[in-house]
């Protein structure tokens, strides 16, 4: 089940959005070497976690990003599939906002999106 629409039907009662970021999205031409990644605003995050784990999704450890002591999203992945789970709803607009914006400038260099991404999501470089 690595199709994002039979994806998005499972997990759809536990989250308010879905929407696509990532270079795999962003860049045209695509890249296609990575990641195809996905912003959720989980509504239920804990019924969320569990139909991914029963699904084979898993979180990877080493993306609990912080700012401060406040975890901003986690990263379940599986397969070339990555979802990256947020509560925090100015966060995900915020970060929906950078990815238009990439996109529609069509920033291919990693650390402009990096640092375009920075901005948006925390006002710094």
């Amino acid at each position: 089940m690595n199709d994002i629409k039979a994806i998005y039907d499972v997990i759809k009662d536990y989250i308010r959005a879905f929407y696509p970021t990532g270079s795999n999205y962003i860049c045209n031409p695509p890249v296609t070497d990575t990641d195809v990644d996905y912003l959720i605003l989980a509504k239920h995050k804990k019924a969320l976690a569990y139909t991914l784990m029963e699904n084979k999704f898993t979180i990877n450890p080493i993306d609990y990003y912080e700012q401060g002591k406040e975890v901003l999203f986690e990263s379940w992945r599986r397969g070339n599939i990555n979802l990256l789970v947020m509560t925090d709803i100015d966060h995900f607009n915020k970060w929906v906002e950078a990815t238009i914006l990439a996109k529609k400038l069509n920033l291919l260099d990693k650390k402009q999106r990096v640092d375009l991404f920075n901005y948006v999501k925390f006002g710094e470089l």
